[in-house]
């Protein structure tokens, strides 16, 4: 019987494929990334604040304090690193970088929370890996600047997924996900050039499609947290990521991504015996 947090894990992540098509779809006509960024945290902190009545658990401590500190700035830092990532990186290189979390995440989770896994579920996040990576990989791969923030980009979520593995155990899901949204909401407008400007221009178009996106994404947050409070957050992780299959599979059938079609479906037929071990 599969476990019930592999489930809510695949759930998760089939709600942030979800989102990041919207995001994707919408930055094609307005092209303010930084503003996506600043308003999702803006939904998540509005929609933490309203289950925060139903389900408010916070273990006051010395270091319950500083663990929510350090998500809030780890999470502020990785956004703000995202951001420059997608300004200097090409997306196929970003992508292919960003399947390493899965080797981060297992790293960092061993060194830090001591968890170990069975052999055959390392040998599935590498099979994973692997899928993911020949699925996504281009022909060829050029020297790109933005390379360094897509690493660090990639390290940085890896840290965040392994800190709500921790701060699950002393605190609920709606004060995790306030605390790492209000640095954002208010750094954002502090630091970001004609700040104000910018905010009335994204709240005048689409808001109803962007507010879809967020709330996906708000949806496939408190999802992962769900996940990764129950289950492993290296398999938990590798089972979020793998669900990037989808996206392959819905690029290729329903956006008419024909070009290299045949390594993207071995890629995901290898991705999916990857899954496939992660479910024992």
């Amino acid at each position: 019987m599969i476990a019930s947090w592999i489930i809510i894990a695949f759930v998760s992540g089939l709600l942030s494929n979800t989102s990041n098509f919207l995001h994707r779809f919408l930055l094609k006509d307005d092209n303010d990334p930084a503003m996506y960024t600043w308003f999702l945290e803006v939904m998540r902190l509005l929609v933490a604040i309203i289950f925060l009545a139903f389900n408010f658990q916070l273990i006051f401590s010395t270091q319950t304090l500083l663990l929510l500190v350090s998500l809030g700035i780890a999470e502020a830092i990785s956004m703000f690193v995202y951001m420059k990532q997608h300004a200097y990186a090409s997306l196929s290189i970003s992508t292919i970088i960003s399947r390493t979390r899965l080797i981060w995440t297992a790293l960092f989770a061993f060194i830090f929370l001591g968890e170990q896994l069975a052999f055959i579920s390392y040998v599935g996040i590498f099979i994973l890996f692997l899928g993911l990576s020949v699925g996504t990989a281009p022909h060829k791969i050029m020297v790109d600047k933005g390379m360094k923030y897509s690493y660090l980009s990639a390290i940085l979520i890896s840290v965040i997924n392994n800190l709500f593995k921790t701060t699950s155990a002393v605190a609920s899901a709606p004060v995790i996900v306030a605390v790492m949204a209000i640095p954002t909401v208010i750094g954002y407008p502090v630091v970001l050039k004609q700040s104000k400007k910018r905010i009335n221009t994204f709240l005048k178009t689409k808001i109803l499609s962007k507010l879809l996106a967020a709330l996906t994404n708000v949806a496939a947050l408190f999802f992962l947290l769900w996940a990764i409070k129950t289950g492993p957050v290296s398999i938990v992780n590798a089972i979020y990521q793998g669900t990037m299959i989808f996206a392959i599979l819905a690029g290729i059938f329903f956006l008419g991504e024909k070009e290299d079609i045949a390594k993207k479906l071995i890629g995901t037929a290898i991705a999916v015996v990857g899954v496939y071990l992660l479910s024992f």
